[in-house]
């Protein structure tokens, strides 16, 4: 039989919060996080891996890889409207680690900023690191520092869910921009102070508050409601 064979150019990685199955993602082309048409997607599979065409050089500005909704595959819980967004590392042959941790970094707008924040959590790694790394898989196989690393992402995470069932956000634009606007306020808070406390109440009331204006001015969040 006569057959031909295509080869494409392609980004792989990983979508974790735990490792997300079936979520749709593309590369966000125009850095608007909104899949828009001609731009290349595909679905992770049952162990949150992935692979997507590159056509990246054809870009302009700073495009983004996101993902869209999936289901968690460590506790089985289906999350429609979770939106987590990561930049393109330098050496696109590498697999990309597309996280909530990294939707924060990709908020950030200069190589200085994104520095601030992986500082402020008490990252080590550099950029280029965080986003090459697969954490979900050194964590499992128990690397202490990977271990420390995902508690981290877990919890912003956890702050990204957390905003998205304060609000009605049905669409995959609005869930972007939720995550997106969760992001910037953690960007702000490590550009005002040297650490990001993740796990105090003041700091998860603000951002929370915060972003849930900026996407949703109508709705209305009190301290007691988070």
């Amino acid at each position: 039989k006569d057959f031909s064979i295509t080869v494409i150019d392609a980004i792989e990685g990983r979508i974790v919060d735990g490792p997300l199955s079936g979520s749709n993602v593309f590369i966000a082309l125009n850095n608007n996080s909104i899949q828009n048409e001609g731009e290349p997607n595909s679905t992770s599979d049952s162990n949150g891996y992935f692979s997507v065409e590159n056509l990246t050089e054809s870009a302009e500005g700073s495009p983004k890889l996101v993902s869209i909704g999936g289901t968690d595959t460590q506790t089985g819980k289906t999350l429609p409207n979770l939106a987590l967004i990561a930049d393109l590392p330098s050496d696109k042959s590498q697999k990309v680690s597309v996280t909530p941790i990294t939707t924060v970094i990709a908020a950030a707008e200069t190589a200085e900023a994104k520095a601030e924040v992986l500082q402020a959590l008490g990252i080590s790694s550099s950029l280029e690191e965080l986003l090459t790394t697969d954490n979900w898989a050194a964590a499992e196989a128990g690397d202490e520092a990977a271990k420390e690393l995902q508690r981290k992402n877990q919890q912003v995470g956890l702050i990204i869910q957390t905003a998205d069932t304060l609000t009605d956000s049905a669409t995959a634009m609005q869930a972007a921009e939720l995550s997106k606007s969760v992001a910037k306020q953690l960007v702000q808070i490590a550009s005002n102070s040297q650490t990001i406390d993740l796990t105090k109440a003041e700091t998860i009331n603000t951002v929370l508050a915060n972003a849930i204006t900026e996407v949703d001015p109508n709705t209305e969040i009190t301290s007691e409601t988070i």
